[in-house]
């Protein structure tokens, strides 16, 4: 009966080392497998983040780039136009004319040349008091738009009570953009 018990304590002895090697092959390897599947999933997962959050701020900073040369793209466009666009020019040198106590009398833009590619000659006549006179020059100069007055002439005009009224005429250039550079510095910004 010794033996008997003997082998059946050897049948047990090696029925659980059976059970542990099985439960280490079909539960404890593969539930080890998972957990290292699982942690190199998870620090793939946060180097992607990283990545993708590297890849946020760089659009982020473009973004405000952009927006900086957008604002400066618009400052150039109001300053100097790739079109002359005479009613914004006609609009802007009347309110200066009006804003001093002058009134407008002429306008007149002078036919472009190759030598004055990027600038648009004006003529103008203004009618007013010396001082009025004075406001819209100094309003031609401090535009938005750059000006750079030429010629000025003064004539003394008619009386009207005791107010004696000046008429100038004033000779300008102002900034147009080629159609090439405006195209060029739209597609740059886009």
């Amino acid at each position: 009966m010794a033996a008997n018990s003997r082998d059946q304590a050897l049948v047990i002895v090696l029925g659980a080392g059976l059970a542990v090697a099985a439960g280490w092959f079909l539960w404890l390897s593969p539930t080890a497998d998972s957990m290292k599947a699982a942690t190199t999933q998870v620090q793939s997962i946060t180097a992607e983040q990283a990545t993708v959050s590297q890849r946020i701020a760089f659009i982020d900073a473009t973004a405000k780039d952009l927006t900086a040369n957008g604002a400066a793209q618009n400052l150039l466009q109001l300053a100097a136009p790739a079109t002359p666009e005479m009613n914004n020019l006609v609009a802007s040198v009347n309110a200066i004319a009006v804003g001093n106590g002058a009134t407008l009398t002429s306008i007149q833009p002078q036919t472009a040349t190759a030598q004055s590619a990027g600038q648009l000659t004006v003529s103008i006549g203004v009618t007013g008091t010396y001082q009025a006179i004075q406001g819209v020059i100094a309003g031609l100069e401090t535009n938005e738009r750059p000006i750079s007055i030429q010629t000025l002439s003064l004539a003394a005009g008619s009386s009207a009570g005791n107010t004696t009224l000046v008429t100038a005429t004033i000779t300008f250039t102002t900034l147009t953009v080629s159609a090439s550079t405006a195209t060029a510095a739209q597609g740059g910004a886009k």
